[in-house]
């Protein structure tokens, strides 16, 4: 996980899976796949959480909140990542 990640906000964040916008299968370089959760949380803003599927085994990979609303300016994206689905 990122130094800057609130593992504990994360926590409260992922199972609340009816929050989620839209989930994006990506590649980083070399070539290994994760998904992007992208949920929107009730005051507008954005979490995104990376999740990998090793051994069918699913663990989260990266995860953070966007505290400004995005929701006029596009979908947050993890960097150096190819987005292989439509972005909300």
């Amino acid at each position: 996980m990122e130094k800057m990640t609130d593992i504990n906000l994360l926590g409260l964040i992922f199972p609340k899976f009816e929050l989620v916008k839209s989930i994006e299968l990506r590649e980083n370089d070399g070539k290994e796949k994760y998904y992007s959760l992208n949920y929107e949380l009730d005051d507008g803003t954005f979490a995104v959480i990376a999740i990998a599927l090793k051994n069918n085994k699913p663990f989260i990979i990266n995860g953070f909140h966007v505290s400004k609303n995005q929701k006029n300016n596009g979908a947050p994206h993890l960097n150096g990542a190819v987005c292989k689905a439509p972005c909300f």
